[in-house]
């Protein structure tokens, strides 16, 4: 059964002049651009065909569309031929992922509060020699991710320059997404030591360590409330939820904000 759906739009031009008039069209068109979650696909393809002109006349010539379904158990992936009929005529690239939800618990929780500059702080294996000052660290990935990986060290972002609000989570299993999230992604890190870290920037002073089995863990990082923020004040808050999982690459989920 199909709990979730996430849907959105993204498109370029083989014309790297055009990275300003793209970055404009987002933002006009951010009602397909930012994640939507639980539309009515016929529907959205509709709407986002009568824009297609728009995106036409500004020589934007590649479109993709991507439908991501959560499911808890079995899930069809079979579309009405509506639907990709739609897709034909907007001449876009169909992107479907499908992701499989099950029942997670908590092991541990723990809610930290401190403070960090920078709009950052750390997840990382103890005795990592990888360092926040790689010049590889905060790359356009990581921006984009607002999540910089580098072996057995996370960067996450944050909205402000204050003291923050962060809950660490230990779980059996994959968890659901949280849906009130406004930015969700997770990547694979690996704690050969056993011995897990949360750290503040810049003093690097130690908020949580966490004895786990050593090996590979999934490191989900959910941002709420990024929207409140103004003048480095506002209600913004994260949750780390990690569970032991196969190393896989990183997955941006929602990106709402």
């Amino acid at each position: 059964m199909i709990t979730t759906t996430y849907t959105y739009v993204t498109f370029w031009s083989s014309d790297k002049s055009k990275k300003t008039v793209i970055d404009g069209l987002v933002k006009q068109l951010s009602d397909f651009t930012a994640t939507q979650t639980d539309v009515d696909l016929e529907d959205f393809l509709m709407r986002f065909l009568a824009k297609k002109p728009l995106i036409d006349a500004h020589g934007i010539d590649k479109i993709a569309i991507y439908h991501t379904l959560l499911y808890d158990n079995q899930c069809n992936t079979e579309f009405s031929p509506k639907v990709i009929d739609l897709v034909q005529k907007i001449g876009a690239t169909f992107c479907i992922s499908t992701d499989c939800v099950q029942s997670s618990k908590i092991l541990e929780n723990h809610k930290l509060n401190f403070f960090t500059e920078y709009y950052q702080f750390y997840v990382l294996d103890s005795q990592t020699t990888s360092q926040t000052d790689d010049a590889g660290f905060w790359n356009d990935e990581a921006g984009k991710n607002r999540l910089a990986v580098l072996e057995g060290l996370l960067g996450v972002t944050v909205g402000k320059y204050d003291t923050i609000d962060v809950e660490v989570q230990i779980l059996t299993e994959k968890p659901s997404l949280i849906t009130d999230a406004e930015h969700v992604v997770e990547t694979s890190l690996r704690v050969p030591s056993g011995v897990l870290q949360v750290k503040d920037c810049t003093n690097y002073e130690t908020q949580l360590e966490l004895n786990l089995e050593k090996g590979c863990y999934r490191v989900r990082i959910s941002s709420f409330k990024l929207s409140s923020i103004v003048s480095d004040q506002g209600d913004d808050c994260y949750t780390v939820q990690i569970w032991k999982s196969r190393f896989a690459k990183t997955k941006l989920l929602v990106a709402k904000a």
